[in-house]
């Protein structure tokens, strides 16, 4: 399996204007509650909700209808003007013109975003609409967080949901699973739509912050526990957690897309180090340049001195559980499976490929674009182990020191 990472969806000036029009058109209140309050944050589908987004909508698509009409009658009076060629008259009609096209794009932009409203408010819990909103939200949330966004497939959707709401995939139809995957994957929502899709969980400037990743940790993490809410209901109405901390949420994200930070990337190599029976050597800055520098060549010049010390105390410091691993490693791999790896008891296989996840992780430098390899096969994982192992003892030992892409090509790892 591979994952071909994009940059993040570029911010043009255009989406900025957007923001900025966004913001005129509701004065809907902040209700994001305080960090934690995962219970507090339902989806908004109640029958009050469904009636006054239709009630709203109606009246925006008259609006909408009287701004066109306005429209009409003034390019009607430009036309009549320059047929009379009277120029007080053909300036004056530029000027109306001009007005009541401001107006009906405001009016037009208003009528989307309650017609995105009332779509969302009177759909069923289960629904399909609610799921692919569910996973709208969710993409948003991942470019809130500065993640490099590609797209991902039904087994790292999962993950991603579980770690929301643990469980929540087994309860979930196929249905569902693909129309939340769609969401996902649909690219991230123009402001008009966020401010439609988001209405009366966010403030139009909220929603202006996350997309130009300004956003508080409180107002990730409230939308954070409003996805929850929708998955309770796209499961039926499953209980919700009292409380919800999204770290491990964050670092899955971070690993998914390959935008983990030097800290994190120093734990991974202390996967590497443990899986390769050096798990208690303590490397100097010079022998994890070093490392680095063999490993994986493409990725040497990525890091700083400030980079290389904090990776190196995430290298020399406590190791970090599976758990927690298997979140940076994108959770492709489980936290039983890196358990195993941890304590030397996994098969050739399994090892191999976690090493070689660990490689693609610090290829990308922290700056996402992560491609994973794909499976190794026996040979290439024998190879891999012996030849990882053997350049570790050769930093540590002092001795003369090769390269891996000079045994194994790793693509997209080796230059």
């Amino acid at each position: 399996m591979r994952l071909n990472a994009t940059a993040i969806r570029p911010r043009s000036r255009a989406i900025a204007s957007a923001v900025v029009l966004a913001i005129g058109l509701s004065t809907a209140p902040a209700l994001i509650a305080p960090a934690g309050a995962a219970t507090s944050h339902v989806a908004r589908t109640s029958a009050v909700d469904c009636q006054a987004s239709t009630t709203a909508m109606e009246r925006a698509d008259h609006q909408q209808a009287t701004a066109r009409a306005a429209v009409v009658a003034a390019r009607k009076a430009l036309r009549k003007a320059r047929r009379h060629q009277n120029a007080a008259k053909i300036r004056k009609a530029r000027r109306v013109l001009t007005r009541t096209s401001k107006q009906y794009a405001a009016a037009a932009a208003s009528a989307r975003y309650r017609q995105v409203e009332a779509r969302y408010a009177c759909a069923s819990p289960t629904s399909t609409t609610a799921a692919t909103g569910a996973g709208k939200k969710l993409d948003v949330l991942a470019v809130a967080r500065g993640v490099s966004v590609g797209p991902i497939d039904v087994g790292q959707l999962t993950t991603l949901l579980n770690q929301l709401l643990p469980g929540v995939s087994q309860h979930l139809d196929p249905t569902q699973l693909a129309a939340l995957l769609a969401g996902f994957n649909g690219g991230t929502p123009d402001p008009t739509e966020l401010l439609g899709l988001l209405s009366g969980i966010l403030s139009p400037a909220q929603i202006a912050g996350l997309l130009t990743g300004s956003a508080s940790g409180d107002v990730l993490t409230g939308l954070a526990g409003n996805i929850i809410g929708q998955l309770s209901g796209l499961g039926g109405g499953l209980p919700i957690p009292g409380s919800f901390d999204p770290t491990q949420l964050w670092n899955l994200f971070s690993g998914m897309f390959g935008n983990l930070d030097p800290s994190q990337l120093g734990d991974l190599l202390g996967l590497l180090t443990t899986a390769t029976g050096e798990g208690s050597s303590t490397f100097d800055l010079g022998q994890l340049t070093s490392l680095i520098q063999a490993l994986v060549p493409t990725a040497s010049s990525a890091f700083g001195p400030a980079d290389l010390t904090t990776m190196l105390g995430a290298l020399n410091g406590p190791s970090p559980d599976a758990t927690s691993l298997a979140a940076l490693l994108g959770g492709r791999f489980g936290p039983g499976d890196l358990t195993q790896v941890l304590a030397g008891t996994a098969s050739s296989q399994l090892t191999g490929d976690v090493l070689a996840n660990v490689l693609a992780q610090l290829e990308t430098g922290g700056t996402g674009n992560l491609n994973i390899p794909t499976h190794l096969d026996t040979s290439a994982v024998t190879t891999l182990i012996s030849t990882v192992t053997s350049l570790i003892t050769s930093v540590l030992g002092g001795g003369p020191l090769g390269s891996l892409c000079g045994i194994i090509p790793l693509p997209l790892i080796c230059p």
